[in-house]
Parts: structure tokens; sequence; C-alpha cells
């Protein structure tokens, strides 16, 4: 009689903690990325001026005398 394994569900969820900031090795391409992303990069085109009023249009009503 040989062994009785249980049987693999291949449709089964796993979940798996990974640390971005491990992954990201100094020497790699990915570390270069993130360097550039991060600390050479004007990103300022992405932040509204006013994001509150972005958040809430002006049709709520509080915020036209604001």
């Amino acid at each position: 009689m040989g062994p009785r394994f249980k049987h693999y569900n291949y449709d089964q969820d796993a979940m798996v903690v990974i640390n971005y900031q491990e992954q990201l090795q100094p020497g790699t391409f990915e570390y270069a990325v993130h360097y550039l992303i991060a600390h050479k990069l004007d990103l300022s085109v992405f932040h509204p001026k006013h994001a509150f009023r972005c958040a809430f249009p002006s049709s709520v009503g509080f915020l036209d005398n604001a």
C-alpha cells in the first residue's frame, strides 16, 4: 500500500506577505526606478491645488463660501 496524500486544490486562495521595501535591493533596475520616482521626479503636477474641493464639488453647497 502506497502513501495516501491529500489531493491538492489549485482553486484555493493564498495570502502571501510581501514587504516591498525589502524587495528593492540596491543595484537592481527596480531600485533605480523607485529612486528616480521618489527622489528626482517632480510629481506636483499630480497633486490637485485644492484637494478638498476636488473631493467635494461645489454642488454640495457648503463650499460656496469657502
